[in-house]
């Protein structure tokens, strides 16, 4: 109950906007990257060490292998390793690159992380070293903080424990940075063993400065397996720490295996996404609407899901988007606001290129949880038709597990979309307030949709 209970309290924060994620060695193995052991397992040996008995303080050992080497030595495993072509982001690199996070810390050298971001199509800023820290990136939608150092510069990354004692002097904006983000940001840590001592000390400081006021941080670690050495004395280790992780108000999310983070990840961009609605729809008439209560009807209904902190995606269709940039407008001024931030994001369609309107729909559907379709129709000839655009993006939506809320009582495609995936007993939605308009007024029927909208998202 725990798990579920913290991935709920972290998706609320990324849906609120203050959330960031820190990125471990763990997730980069994932990729088919070593971790920092196995990339030590050699040179440890070539000078008469075991990395099994050395485990627990491979920062010592990386310093040992360059006092008895040098630091090329270091630096060419590093520079082999993370240069390995054909290495691309995972599922879990990619689902994180999905959210709407704009804060990213990470310890790893490799740029899997910037490259999941870049696929996303997100401009990003990455912050590799003290001076990137004073650049300002025009239109960044997420900043990636090299917290050690990035491979394209191996003499600087942090890796011994001399470069951990230099840190407060070589990188220490870094430090104060992060310092700042942990007290006003909620932390996912995913991969991350907690055994870097910059971290431990940070956390403590903040602890000790704020105490009770510091906010609550999200970490994921694995069950100790059944059949490991030392079972008994594993589990109640790991029981200790997950403890001791409590005084630094960071909660554990257990899991029994790796496959599970990708599963967790999912959730959480579920439940992000149900919190973005597609109104889809077209219409050139509104069958039993006049045109003043269709344009109140999807004004009102656009005020009052932002009320209720949904965010609205529209491609601005032909009847339709003028009275949701109203909707808008109303609860802009409700609250004497300038404007509605990222809460309403407008898709006016490419029409210059028509044979882009499927890969834009693609876009637009898979940053939504939620496709409300109403009305849907337009002019062909001298003839009103069903609009095929509106069914188009129903069914992508369906192929893409989005759950559809056409609205019936408005006809048209609306209607089609009802009567082929909605009609069963098995709807998420309750149509049985919605099937009339007889006897309702448009407030009514809006209270009703925002009604079952939040249902969905909870």
């Amino acid at each position: 109950m725990d798990k579920y209970r913290h991935i709920n309290e972290f998706s609320k924060n990324v849906i609120q906007g203050n959330a960031a994620i820190f990125l471990g060695a763990g997730l980069s193995v994932g990729a088919k990257y070593k971790d920092w052991k196995s990339l030590l397992k050699e040179p440890a040996e070539s000078i008469g060490l075991n990395v099994e008995k050395e485990q627990y303080d491979l920062i010592s050992l990386a310093e040992y292998i360059k006092n008895e080497k040098n630091r090329t030595y270091i630096n060419e495993i590093l520079l082999e390793e993370f240069h390995k072509p054909n290495i691309n982001p995972t599922a879990n690199h990619k689902l994180l690159a999905s959210l709407p996070i704009d804060i990213y810390w990470t310890t790893n050298y490799d740029n899997l992380m910037e490259k999941a971001l870049e696929d996303a199509k997100k401009p990003i800023a990455v912050k590799r070293k003290q001076s990137d820290l004073s650049i300002f990136t025009r239109d960044q939608e997420a900043v990636v903080y090299k917290m050690h150092g990035d491979i394209s510069d191996p003499d600087n990354a942090i890796l011994t424990r001399s470069d951990y004692e230099m840190y407060d002097t070589n990188r220490v904006l870094f430090k104060e940075a992060l310092e700042g983000q942990v007290v006003t940001r909620t932390f996912f840590f995913i991969g991350f063993s907690f055994t870097d001592p910059n971290l431990e000390r940070m956390l403590a400081r903040i602890r000790h400065t704020l105490k009770e006021s510091s906010r609550t941080h999200y970490c994921i670690m694995k069950n100790i397996d059944e059949d490991a050495k030392d079972y008994d004395y594993q589990v109640a280790k790991l029981q200790l720490q997950i403890n001791d992780l409590k005084n630094y108000h960071v909660e554990t999310v257990l899991i029994d295996d790796y496959d599970e983070i990708t599963q967790i990840l999912s959730e959480i961009s579920n439940k992000t996404l149900m919190n973005s609605i597609l109104i889809s729809g077209s219409a050139i008439e509104y069958g039993d609407f006049s045109n003043s209560e269709a344009n109140q009807f999807v004004s009102l209904l656009t005020q009052k899901l932002l009320e209720n902190n949904f965010k609205i995606v529209n491609g601005f269709g032909l009847g339709i988007g003028h009275a949701v940039v109203n909707g808008a407008l109303e609860y802009r001024d409700s609250l004497n606001l300038k404007g509605v931030g990222s809460r309403l994001d407008l898709r006016p369609f490419p029409f210059q290129n028509p044979e882009k309107f499927e890969t834009y729909r693609e876009e637009f559907i898979s940053d939504v949880g939620i496709v409300i379709s109403i009305f849907g129709n337009k002019k062909k000839d001298d003839s009103v038709i069903v609009a095929k655009g509106v069914k188009d993006e129903a069914k992508i939506a369906k192929e893409k597990g989005k759950v559809l809320f056409p609205i019936p009582l408005t006809g048209y495609a609306a209607r089609e979309i009802y009567d082929e995936y909605c009609s069963a007993d098995d709807s998420e939605i309750d149509y049985s307030e919605l099937m009339g308009k007889n006897d309702k007024n448009i407030r009514e029927i809006v209270d009703t949709i925002v009604t079952e909208a939040n249902k969905l998202r909870k």
